[in-house]
C-alpha cells in the first residue's frame, strides 16, 4: 500500500473543500450506500461490496469520459497526454485514503484503484467519470494481454483498423488444431511436419502448445477471446511431438528452410514464430561465433530467412537463468523474447514454486509480488535480451476445440508475432517495406520499459502494438529521394548503372556508413574505373541535392597526385565535372559525406551521372583505391540544402574515441556535418567556432589551454551558438579538464562541479520533463558498468533538471545564458562499441546527444507568436490573467516564458485546451471543461520553459502566466489583439480566473473582450 500512496501522491494536490461541499449540493448524488438516489454511473456492486467491507476500500475499474470529437483528431503523443491529463484532472480531487491508484494506462481513459466512501462520492460527482464498477479477480489470458499490450486498439480505434489480413505467420511448434473454429479459417494450405528426423504433409496438434501459441497469434474470438493479429494467416509447422519435445536441431532448421523455399507460395508471409527452446544453453550472446555443427546450421537456416526479410522470434527459455538463454533465441537472426506480468496477481504461483507447478525444468522459485511489466522470474535472461511480452497464465484457443491456459517465454514471443503481422499489414498498405531489423527497433524503440529484479543488462522493451503500428509512418525522405544505391550487396545493379567500366563492388572500404559494401574503384591499367547512372530525368524539379560518402584508402600503393576522384553530371553535350576529391591527400580511416546543390543547367530530362577514378602517375598500379557509398539524389529545399546543421564535436580524448561519436552522430543524418577537433592538441577561435551550428565538448584528458578554450567557448554562446557539455567537462574537478576563464567565472555551466562518480551500474531514471525535445524518442539509457555520472545533485541557479540517473544524479540538465540555450549531459559521451564497460550503445545515448544538439542550434526553426507592447504591470494575492485563442493550423507549442517586466524573478504558467472546441464564457459565468496541458510553477523568469504541446486546427487553447508566489505580477499588453501563428490570423483575447496561479491549479475560468490580455510569450513550430 506505501507503494500506492507514493505513486497516488505524486500524481495529484489537495482540493478545496468547496469541491465536496459541489459534490454534496449534484442532483442524485447520495453520500451513503443507497442505490436507488445513487448516481446511475456508479454499478450497483460497487454499493454493495462497500456496505459488506463496513466501510474498508474496494477495488474498482474508473471509466474516464474524454470529448470524441477532440479525440478523433488527435495524433498518438497528443492522445496520450489528454488521456494523463483527464486522469489526473480526476485524481487531484482525491485524496490518498479516498483512492489508491493501483493501475494509470497510458493509451486509453481508465485507471483501478482502492476507493473508500467518500472517494466513491467525488469520483460520482466529476463529469469526467464515465463508470465505476469491481474488478473480475483470475489469471491473464488474452482478454488481458492483448488490451495490455494496445492490440485491441490498433484493430478498432485506428483510423484504418489493422488486424493482420494478408499477412502470413509461419508457427514452428507443435502443430495447430485445423478444425478449431477461433483458427480454421486463418490456417493456409500447406502445412508441414519435420520431427524425429522424419517429414511430410501435416501438421495437426497432439498436445496443445502450438494451438495456444497460433492463438495468441491470430484466434478469431468465437470461443477463446480475439488474439493479437485476428485476421492474419497461419502456416502451421510441426516440430515438436505430443510431449512438446524436439529430437533434433536438424529438423527446426529444415523447417525453416521449408519456410523460406515456399514463401512465395504465399502472400507476404513475412513472420516466424519459434516458441521453442533447446536444452543447450549459451551464455555467449548473441551465439553466432560458438564453432557447434548444429548451432551453425541452425544459424544458416535462420540467417537466410532473416536474409528473406522475414522477421524471427524465439522464447528464451523458462528455467529462470539470468545468464544464459535458448537456441534460437540466442541467435543475431532472431528478436529474443522474454515474458512480463500483465497484471498484479499476487503471489505468483500461488502456492509452491513454478518447478512443484510445472515440472522439473522450471526454476524452483516464485514471485512474491507481481505487477504489469515485471519480468517473471522463470525467464531466461541473457545480453541478448531484445523484447518482452506477457507470458503468464495466457488464456487461448485450445487442442479439441476449447480453450487452453500455458505460461511461458513461448506466450510472449507469439504476442511479438502478432504484432510484427500488424506492422506490416500497415507497411504494405503504405506501400513501405520494413526489414526484419527495421520491425524490431521499432518495437523497441515504441515500447515500455520493463523491470528486472535480476538486473539483467540490456533490460528488455515490452512490446506496445498500438505505439508500433502507429510509428510506420511514410518517411519524409523516401517521398523526396530521386535516385539512390547504398551498395547493398556485393555487384553493382546494371538496372541504376549501366555503364560498368572495371569498377566493382565489396567490404575492402573501412566502417563503410551503411551495410558491409561500397563501390570500389581502383585506378585500372587503362587509367581509370568509373560508373555511369541511367538517364534520370530532372526537368520537374527546381532543386536537386547530390550526396555521396567517399573514402581514399590504398592495399600497398595509395592514390598519389593525379590519381583522383572525380564526380560528373552529363549537360547532353559533354560530360561536366561537379567535384574532384585530390589523390595527393592522406589515406582516410572513415568515410566522409559530400553534399552538392546541382546547377540548375543539369537539371534536364537526360541527367546522368558518373562517378570515375583517374590513375595517371603509373598505369601498372591497380591500388589506387577510392571508395564511394550511399549516393543519392534528392529534390531539396529553395536554398538546396538536404541537412542545414553542421556540427563540430571538440574532445580531449584519442581518436578512436572521437570517431566513435562522430560516426553514430554522422550514422543519424540529422546533420550536414559532423567534424571532429582533438582538444588535447589544439583549440578553435572564435571563428573556427562560427562556422558551426552547434559545438559539444568533453575531455578525458588534460585541454591544450582549459582558460583559452574557456573564454572562447563564452565568447561562442555570447554570439548567438549553441553548446553541449559531456562529461568530463560536465561536474569535473580538474581544472586542466573542465573549461576555465569566463566558462568558470561566469558559471556558463548548468550542473554543479565537483567530482565524477562512476558505477554502479545506472539507468535513465526520473524524466522531470518529458515531452521536451531533448526527450522525445528517448526510452532507455544505459550507462554500462562504469556509468560515469556526476557525484553532485545539484544544478546551478536558473538551470533546469529534465532528466536524472536512475540514482537522482542529473543526466540532462538545460540553462539558458540570456536567450541562449545551453545543455550539460551528465555521462561519458564514448560508447560500448569502444569499451563494453561505458554506456550501451543499444540505448538511446546517441538520440540524447543528437536531440541536445539540436535544440541547442534551435533547428526546429520556433517561431515567437507576436504579443501586444507591454502596457502595465498589476498586482494581486489572488489573480492571475492570460489569453485564449482557436488555433488557425496545426502547430506546436515549444517554448513558453514569462517576460520579466514585474522584476519579481519567478514565473508560473499553465496552458489548458477546452473541451468541445468551446471558449470559456463571458465573465462572470465560469467554466470548467478544459484539460491542462503543461503546468510550471515557481522557475527563474529568464528560461524558456520547453515543451512539446500538439495543437491541431479548431482547438480552443488558453494560456495562463503570472509571476510570483503571495502575489501574482501579470504583465498587460492592450486587446483584444490581433497575432499570428504560421502566417494565419489569429485573435488573442483575455482570460482570466481569480485564483492564485502559484498555489492553485486553473479551475474557474473566464473571458473578458475589449481589456487588457495577460502576456506569456509562446514560442511555436508549424509542422
Amino acid at each position: 500500500m506505501k507503494a500506492l500512496q507514493l505513486i497516488s501522491s505524486i500524481l495529484r494536490t489537495a482540493i478545496p473543500v468547496l469541491i465536496m461541499v459541489l459534490m454534496m449540493c449534484t442532483p442524485g448524488f447520495a453520500l451513503s450506500g443507497d442505490k436507488t438516489t445513487g448516481d446511475q454511473r456508479i454499478e450497483s456492486a460497487v454499493h454493495d461490496e462497500l456496505q459488506n467491507n463496513k466501510g474498508e476500500p474496494v477495488y474498482v475499474v474508473v471509466l474516464l469520459e474524454e470529448s470524441p470529437a477532440a479525440k478523433a483528431t488527435r495524433t498518438l503523443a497528443k492522445n496520450q497526454q489528454a488521456v494523463k491529463d483527464v486522469q489526473r484532472s480526476v485524481l487531484q480531487k482525491l485524496s490518498l485514503d479516498e483512492f489508491a491508484v493501483v493501475h494509470i494506462y497510458d493509451n486509453f481513459a481508465s485507471m483501478t484503484g482502492y476507493v473508500n466512501q467518500a472517494g466513491l462520492a467525488k469520483l460520482a460527482a466529476d463529469l469526467h467519470v464515465r463508470s465505476v464498477g469491481l474488478d473480475v479477480g483470475g489469471h491473464g489470458h488474452l482478454s488481458v494481454s492483448v488490451p495490455f499490450i494496445g492490440a485491441d486498439q490498433v484493430h478498432t480505434e485506428l483510423t484504418q483498423g489493422y488486424t493482420g489480413k494478408g499477412i502470413t505467420v509461419a508457427v514452428l511448434d507443435t502443430g495447430v488444431d485445423s478444425d478449431h473454429p477461433d483458427l480454421s479459417d486463418n490456417i493456409v494450405a500447406g502445412s508441414y511436419t519435420f520431427l524425429n528426423g522424419s517429414s511430410g504433409p501435416g501438421a495437426e496438434d497432439d498436445h496443445g502448445h502450438g494451438t495456444n501459441v497460433a492463438g495468441i497469434i491470430t484466434s478469431k474470438g468465437i470461443v477463446a477471446h480475439p488474439g493479437v493479429a485476428p485476421d492474419a494467416n497461419i502456416l502451421p509447422i510441426k516440430v515438436s511431438d505430443e510431449n512438446n519435445r524436439f529430437e533434433y536441431s536438424s529438423d527446426v532448421a529444415a523447417a525453416v528452410d521449408y519456410v523460406v523455399t515456399h514463401q512465395a507460395d504465399y502472400r507476404n508471409l513475412c513472420v516466424i514464430n519459434m516458441s521453442l527452446g533447446t536444452d543447450r544453453k549459451f551464455s555467449e550472446c548473441p551465439c553466432d561465433n560458438v564453432n557447434i555443427t548444429w548451432l551453425q546450421n541452425l544459424k544458416a537456416s535462420l540467417d537466410a530467412a532473416r536474409d528473406a526479410d522475414i522477421t524471427i522470434f524465439a522464447s528464451t527459455g523458462n528455467q529462470g537463468l539470468t545468464n544464459e538463454i535458448s537456441a534460437p533465441a540466442c541467435l543475431s537472426a532472431v528478436a529474443a523474447v522474454v515474458a512480463v506480468y500483465d497484471q498484479n496477481l499476487g503471489r505468483e504461483p500461488d502456492s509452491g514454486t513454478y518447478n512443484s507447478r510445472f515440472g522439473s525444468s522450471w526454476p524452483s522459485t516464485y514471485d512474491a509480488e507481481t505487477y504489469p511489466d515485471l519480468i517473471t522470474i522463470f525467464s531466461n535472461r541473457s545480453g541478448r535480451n531484445e523484447l518482452a511480452a506477457p507470458g503468464r497464465s495466457i488464456i487461448a484457443p485450445g487442442y479439441g476445440g476449447g480453450i487452453s491456459n500455458y505460461t511461458g517465454t513461448s506466450q510472449a514471443s507469439a504476442h511479438c508475432a502478432g504484432v510484427a503481422a500488424l506492422m506490416n499489414e500497415k507497411a504494405e498498405l503504405l506501400g513501405i517495406s520494413m526489414s526484419p531489423a527495421q520491425i524490431v527497433q521499432t518495437m523497441k524503440d515504441t515500447g515500455r520499459p520493463t523491470i528486472d529484479p535480476a538486473m539483467t543488462l540490456p533490460n528488455p522493451i515490452r512490446v506496445d502494438a498500438l505505439a508500433a503500428v502507429k510509428a510506420i509512418i511514410q518517411p519524409y525522405a523516401d517521398t523526396s529521394i530521386i535516385f539512390e544505391d547504398n551498395f547493398e550487396t556485393g555487384t553493382i545493379d546494371t538496372a541504376k548503372w549501366p555503364l560498368v567500366n572495371h569498377a566493382t563492388v565489396d567490404s575492402v572500404g573501412i566502417s563503410e556508413p551503411s551495410g558491409y559494401y561500397s563501390l570500389r574503384l581502383n585506378g585500372h591499367q587503362s587509367g581509370g574505373d568509373s560508373v555511369v547512372s541511367r538517364a534520370i530525368d530532372l526537368s520537374s524539379y527546381s532543386h536537386v541535392t547530390l550526396t555521396y560518402w567517399y573514402q581514399q584508402s590504398g592495399d600497398g600503393e595509395s592514390p598519389d597526385d593525379g590519381d583522383d576522384l572525380v564526380i560528373e553530371y552529363d549537360s547532353g553535350s559533354g560530360w561536366v565535372e561537379l567535384e574532384r576529391q585530390f589523390g595527393s591527400g592522406p589515406d582516410m580511416a572513415t568515410f566522409v559525406k559530400r553534399s552538392i546543390d546541382l546547377p540548375a543547367e543539369s537539371l534536364h530530362t537526360g541527367f546522368r551521372l558518373r562517378i570515375r577514378s583517374i590513375d595517371s602517375a603509373d598505369l601498372t598500379e591497380v591500388y589506387d583505391d577510392w571508395f564511394v557509398d550511399d549516393v543519392e539524389l534528392r529534390s531539396t529545399t529553395t536554398d538546396g540544402r538536404l541537412w542545414d546543421l553542421n556540427i563540430l564535436v571538440c574532445g580531449a580524448e584519442s581518436d578512436n574515441e572521437l570517431e566513435d561519436i562522430q560516426q553514430k552522430l554522422q550514422a543519424t543524418r540529422e546533420f550536414d556535418t559532423v567534424d571532429i577537433l582533438n582538444i588535447r592538441n589544439e583549440t578553435p577561435s572564435l571563428s573556427d567556432l562560427q562556422a558551426y551550428d552547434a559545438v559539444m565538448v568533453f575531455s578525458n584528458w588534460d585541454y591544450e589551454d582549459s582558460t583559452v578554450l574557456g573564454n572562447v567557448m563564452a565568447d561562442y554562446v555570447d554570439s548567438g551558438g549553441g553548446v553541449v557539455c559531456v562529461l568530463f567537462e560536465v561536474a569535473g574537478s580538474d581544472n586542466n579538464r573542465i573549461m576555465q576563464g569566463r566558462w568558470n567565472s561566469e558559471q556558463y555551466y548548468a550542473i554543479s562541479r565537483g567530482s565524477i562518480k562512476y558505477g554502479p551500474r545506472a539507468t535513465l531514471g526520473t524524466v522531470h520533463n518529458p515531452g521536451h525535445q531533448i526527450m522525445q524518442g528517448v526510452s532507455s539509457f544505459d550507462g554500462g558498468s562504469e556509468s560515469f555520472r556526476p557525484q553532485t545533485f545539484v544544478v546551478m541557479p536558473g538551470a533546469v533538471r529534465i532528466a536524472d540517473w536512475s540514482d537522482g544524479r542529473p543526466l540532462v540538465v538545460t540553462k539558458m545564458i540570456g536567450s541562449i540555450r545551453r545543455v550539460d549531459l551528465g555521462f561519458y559521451p564514448v560508447s560500448s562499441d569502444v569499451n563494453s564497460n561505458f554506456w550501451d550503445s543499444s540505448s538511446d545515448g546517441v538520440l540524447l546527444m543528437v536531440n541536445a544538439l539540436k535544440w541547442v542550434a534551435r533547428a526546429d526553426s520556433e517561431t515567437l507568436m507576436p504579443l501586444p507592447e507591454f502596457s502595465e504591470t498589476f498586482s494581486d494575492s489572488a489573480l492571475t490573467r492570460g489569453y485564449w485563442f482557436e488555433a488557425p493550423a496545426n502547430f506546436r507549442i515549444t517554448g513558453l516564458r514569462v517576460p520579466d517586466e514585474s522584476s519579481n524573478g519567478r514565473q508560473n504558467v499553465e496552458v489548458v485546451i477546452f473541451d468541445n472546441q468551446t471558449p470559456p464564457p463571458n465573465h462572470p459565468a465560469t467554466t470548467n471543461a478544459f484539460v491542462s496541458l503543461a503546468r510550471f510553477i515557481d522557475e527563474p523568469c529568464g528560461n524558456i520553459l520547453s515543451v512539446n504541446i500538439t495543437v491541431s486546427t479548431g482547438d480552443i487553447i488558453g494560456i495562463l502566466g503570472a509571476a510570483g508566489t503571495s502575489t501574482m505580477h501579470n504583465s498587460y499588453g492592450p486587446g483584444d489583439f490581433i497575432s499570428n501563428i504560421g502566417g494565419h490570423s489569429v485573435t488573442l483575447k483575455r482570460m482570466g480566473m481569480q485564483l492564485n496561479l502559484y498555489e492553485n491549479q486553473a479551475r474557474n475560468l473566464w473571458q473578458e473582450s475589449d481589456s487588457m490580455i495577460g502576456r506569456v510569450e509562446m514560442w511555436y513550430i508549424v509542422d
